[in-house]
């Protein structure tokens, strides 16, 4: 027997499904302290949640996420699509009762989840729009090393970089503000910028520091290449900030970086190393894009959509 549930989820029951961790309470908390509106999908039988959405409702728009890169509906394997689409109905139906006049869903990439098209399929079915397509470009970690799946021009600025006395180096979050000072001058020198201020990155880190690694490539005790990473869950490693100096375009420290984290995903049994979306301003950075096929990554599409509702 599945029910509706507005609130918090009931003491005893456990996901059918591994959350993001852009969904948890705690990382919502960082988004806004205030504002959220949780949904569930309960099987009272087996005690069991099997779908959940979370919104942050301010000025009659509920956003899910409020500021981070994707929230959206988490639902189990099991879960049928015409259950998924009555779920969606009464979410809509409980956000109008709120005086909500408007909805956006930011969708994690399509590799994440294997429910992916489902979910996509029950949201146009119930006449949600999307409004924007940002291309994600992810490494699927398996046994096969990733000098076997770059292209030829990766794997020789990858030997340079070895030749060069590249090294890796993991370190500690003390070093966070080392470490963002940097990527942020490295994306200075392209005219870029970064999305959370230095202030905003440490207090998420704060609440939440065993989703936070730093990594850093040197040559010769300087810092040339670094990653802030956030473990998304227990099967994917996001590259949430990433940037190597300019005078360096020719040896392509990240191909030396990636490498060696995706070498780390294998030891820990990470299926997905995600290196992020290759959208600016909301078109593809095909440069980018290019960069990220060759050493290895297959696109993913990542789906904003909206809705208007009617009282």
């Amino acid at each position: 027997m599945l029910a509706f549930r507005s609130g918090p989820p009931p003491k005893g029951f456990k996901k059918d499904f591994e959350s993001f961790l852009f969904n948890t309470r705690e990382h919502r908390l960082t988004q806004a302290r205030t504002g959220w509106r949780e949904f569930y999908l309960l099987n009272k039988e087996r005690n069991k949640i099997l779908a959940l959405v979370a919104f942050c409702v301010q000025n009659k728009k509920a956003s899910s996420p409020l500021r981070a890169p994707f929230g959206s509906f988490e639902i189990s394997v099991n879960l049928k699509l015409s259950d998924l689409k009555e779920f969606i109905i009464e979410v809509e139906k409980a956000l109008v009762k709120a005086g909500v006049s408007k909805i956006e869903i930011i969708n994690p990439p399509a590799l994440y989840s294997t429910y992916h098209n489902r979910l996509v399929a029950a949201l146009l079915n119930q006449n949600y729009t999307p409004i924007q397509c940002d291309l994600s470009c992810s490494i699927p970690v398996d046994q096969t090393p990733l000098l076997e799946k770059i292209n030829k021009g990766k794997r020789k600025q990858l030997r340079h970089g070895q030749k060069a006395g590249f090294t890796f180096k993991k370190l500690t979050l003390s070093k966070l503000n080392d470490v963002y000072v940097f990527i942020e001058s490295c994306r200075l020198e392209r005219s870029q910028k970064l999305s959370l201020s230095l202030k905003e990155l440490q207090r998420t880190v704060n609440v939440i520091p065993k989703a936070f690694q730093l990594f850093a490539v040197y040559q010769n005790n300087r810092i040339i290449s670094a990653s802030v990473c956030v473990q998304i869950n227990k099967s994917i490693l996001y590259t949430f900030y990433s940037a190597h100096l300019k005078v360096f375009d020719n040896f392509s420290p990240l191909v030396f970086l990636l490498s060696h984290l995706y070498d780390l995903c294998h030891k820990k049994g990470i299926s997905l190393l995600d290196m992020g979306t290759s959208t600016i301003g909301g078109k593809p950075n095909f440069n980018l894009i290019d960069f990220k096929i060759r050493v290895g990554g297959i696109l993913s599409p990542k789906f904003i959509f909206i809705k208007e509702l009617k009282g």
